[in-house]
């Protein structure tokens, strides 16, 4: 069992579109030469997943990077005042137009990720999106997206954290 799921995550590795993860890092790092800001979003695990990632882009490279899923007190307040759907649109307001927003999604379908990437593209944000399985409605919206190369939601977070490594390591070095 041990064996299979490594196997599967290297096979998946090997497998991944890696000029779309150049493609992001040519967004991100012109988002960084043009002082506009980078935020991150998902749901659970992906959730952890852009947590992490809004850290990892502030800290280690310089870019003005939060994650709209890290304040509780927001979330649950818009989730009991009006609706889990509009948790991250409704933080739209922090943006200003050349500013970038990366979805991370498992599935590519959560009703609150895709109203939030459609939402954002009218304001003329720049959407990126990170998912797995068929990539969802997320691939109909997003200007950018990856589909991981999984239909195993575990391999997919993990993919998930290892793209975002990739992308952080790459903008370091520019």
């Amino acid at each position: 069992m041990v064996s299979d799921y490594l196997n599967g995550m290297n096979q998946a590795i090997l497998e991944i579109d890696t000029s779309k993860i150049v493609k992001m890092v040519e967004v991100l790092q012109t988002a960084k030469k043009n002082s506009k800001r980078i935020y991150t979003f998902g749901n659970g695990g992906s959730g952890s997943t852009a947590s992490h990632f809004a850290c990892d882009l502030s800290k280690g490279c310089g870019i003005r990077a939060f994650c709209l899923n890290d304040s509780m007190p927001s979330i649950t307040a818009w989730a009991n005042d009006s609706d889990y759907r509009v948790v991250f649109e409704r933080q739209l307001f922090l943006m200003d137009k050349g500013d970038v927003i990366f979805a991370i999604s498992g599935s590519g379908n959560s009703q609150n990720i895709i109203r939030t990437l459609k939402a954002a593209k009218d304001k003329g944000i720049y959407t990126i999106g990170l998912t797995a399985f068929d990539g969802g409605a997320l691939k109909d919206v997003a200007n950018l997206f990856l589909i991981l190369p999984t239909k195993n939601m575990e391999t997919a977070e993990d993919l998930s954290m290892v793209v975002c490594h990739i992308i952080k390591t790459a903008l370091v070095v520019k």
